[in-house]
């Protein structure tokens, strides 16, 4: 994780030389750099994104200082997960809505923690690597609006269908909006107390609907009243 403060052009090579020129081909290949060799997360937190291989496939950005919501995140591409060591790692996994909620887990000492990227940033890698990880549960957190809501029940249903045995989702507090919020307003000591309030994402109707309609015999229900999650993760 860093800060994208416009340096990135001093630190390379001369762009005269081979090496250089090399350089600034792969930047502008991941979308780092524009044709013109501008940072296109200039005045952004940038979080990396890792391939399967543990190779940087591209990267998140959260503009620091933005007055408008649409211009806070940035993507250069749905490609790779955040936090990719945690698969195999942990047989139980949360996943948020964005990569900043993602790391405002792991301040909270919260490490078993991965995400979208957006409502709409459900991928199929990381759908895959949840069940090639023989992950046995996973803890939707997406944010508390309407789209969040929705992009729940539809992430839930997905997963169930791929097999995943127990996915339950977070009921945070009515004062916040998302994990970054919870950090911010109440500190990283309240990320235990939310983690112990979670939900069968069987119980929602949609993802009841969907399975039932399937007939997938791969996944099943998730009860109620699942044991409380555990600081850096879950057993």
């Amino acid at each position: 994780v860093g800060l994208c403060d416009g340096t990135l052009a001093d630190a390379l090579p001369a762009a005269s030389t081979d090496e250089g020129e090399e350089a600034r081909r792969v930047l502008r290949e991941l979308g780092v750099l524009t044709p013109k060799d501008r940072e296109v997360l200039h005045g952004c937190l940038v979080i990396p994104q890792f391939d399967a291989s543990r190779n940087v496939v591209s990267f998140s950005g959260r503009r620091v200082g933005a007055s408008r919501k649409t211009d806070r995140h940035m993507s250069l591409g749905h490609r790779g997960l955040v936090n990719r060591d945690v698969f195999g790692l942990y047989s139980s996994i949360i996943v948020t809505e964005a990569p900043l909620d993602a790391i405002s887990c792991a301040e909270a000492e919260i490490w078993n923690v991965t995400c979208l990227y957006g409502t709409s940033g459900f991928t199929d890698e990381l759908k895959d690597a949840l069940v090639a990880a023989n992950t046995r549960r996973v803890t939707l957190w997406l944010d508390a609006d309407e789209a969040g809501r929705a992009a729940t029940q539809r992430v839930a249903t997905a997963l169930l269908l791929a097999g995943v045995p127990e996915v339950l989702h977070v009921q945070a507090p009515e004062d916040v909006k998302d994990a970054n919020e919870l950090l911010v307003k109440h500190g990283p000591d309240a990320f235990l107390e939310v983690l112990e309030h979670t939900v069968s994402c069987a119980d929602l109707e949609s993802s009841k609907e969907s399975l039932m309609s399937q007939r997938t015999s791969s996944a099943r229900f998730a009860a109620p009243g699942c044991p409380a999650n555990r600081r850096h993760g879950f057993p």
